[in-house]
């Protein structure tokens, strides 16, 4: 097989494609996992806002 003008092996093919999807597969899985942490901060700071808990806070310490 021919790349970019270069002879390889298709074995080497192959091993480079499945590294480039185990690498890709891991990019995927850390942005879904910070996209998950994110949903769920702002899910929390709604909640917590829901239950006034910033303004209790606020009248707790009125000089800040």
């Amino acid at each position: 097989m021919t790349l970019l003008g270069f002879s390889i092996p298709l074995w080497v093919f192959a091993l480079l494609v499945i590294f480039a999807l185990v690498v890709g597969w891991k990019i995927i899985k850390f942005a879904l996992t910070v996209l998950a942490v994110f949903i769920l901060a702002l899910i929390a700071v709604a909640l917590l806002d829901f239950f006034n808990v910033f303004t209790l806070i606020k009248q707790l310490f009125p000089g800040l």
